[in-house]
């Protein structure tokens, strides 16, 4: 059974992966089982004036692999390993609200993400994770 997200097509998804890892503050991480990639974490580290934070842009558990508390164990060792390199604070935008609620963070209150679409691209769907 194959995931799909909606992208713009592969050369969208491809070129959003490559921005991601091309930039010189990247931090990527993988969950494994055995030999085999089940999750991902996704983002940079960001210097901020609270302090150095780990952004994440993407954090996936495969979809066979989710509620068997994977994402919970994979994100305690993103955060054992962000505190060994002394970043402070972990952010993220989500729609996983209560994945991210349960594992300890808060909802920030006085912030409120806006988009603005200025040209629809066609929707297409391309396989992410198998």
């Amino acid at each position: 059974m194959r995931k799909f997200l909606h992208w713009g097509g592969e050369k969208q998804l491809y070129e959003y992966i490559m921005d991601s890892i091309g930039s010189r503050n990247s931090l990527i991480m993988g969950a494994f089982e055995k030999d085999t990639l089940v999750g991902f974490s996704l983002g940079s580290i960001v210097h901020w004036y609270s302090g150095t934070e780990y952004y994440i842009s993407e954090f996936c558990i495969k979809t066979e692999k989710q509620g068997m508390d994977i994402g919970t164990d994979f994100l305690r060792l993103v955060e054992d390993y962000i505190k060994s390199k002394q970043i402070t604070h972990i952010f993220l935008q989500t729609q996983a609200y209560r994945f991210y609620q349960k594992n300890g963070f808060t909802e920030l209150k006085d912030h409120v993400s806006f988009v603005k679409v200025l040209k629809k691209i066609k929707e297409n769907r391309c396989t992410v994770m198998k």
